[in-house]
């Protein structure tokens, strides 16, 4: 499944119909945007599947990224993982979407739970980790 909490995307007319395309498809859809999202550029049963890796839509190719690179919030229950340890335990990750949780709230305390507010709210400056 594509996850469209993260993506690169150009700026033209393909790309602006394909995201017309996918609210449209959402308006009248009661999944979340995600599997809207890939409904409509990999089709409901991956009929516009290239490999494993690939989706043909509107004359564009979209590649979809590695689930257990940039995952979403429930993937491989990362956000489970005892606390400070999330980047020894997956030390390759890019990026690590904080969804799956309700509110700002239950995201900012599980980004201070990991520690990864990285500010210091007393001199209010970027707190930049040695270690990782």
């Amino acid at each position: 499944r594509i996850n469209s909490g993260f993506y690169l995307a150009r700026s033209n007319a393909p790309t602006i119909q394909a995201f017309e395309d996918i609210i449209k498809y959402a308006s009248k859809s009661r999944m979340s945007e995600q599997p809207c999202f890939y409904d409509v550029m990999c089709g409901k049963e991956g009929q516009n599947m290239i490999g494993d890796t690939k989706c043909a839509y509107n004359g564009m190719t979209v590649e979809l990224l590695d689930r257990h690179l940039y995952p979403n919030g429930i993937t491989d229950k990362i956000w489970e993982t005892e606390e400070g340890k999330i980047p020894y335990k997956w030390p390759h990750l890019y990026i690590l979407h904080n969804n799956w949780v309700k509110g700002a709230d239950g995201k900012q305390a599980r980004f201070e739970k990991h520690g990864f507010i990285m500010f210091d709210k007393e001199d209010e400056l970027c707190i930049y980790p040695t270690a990782w």
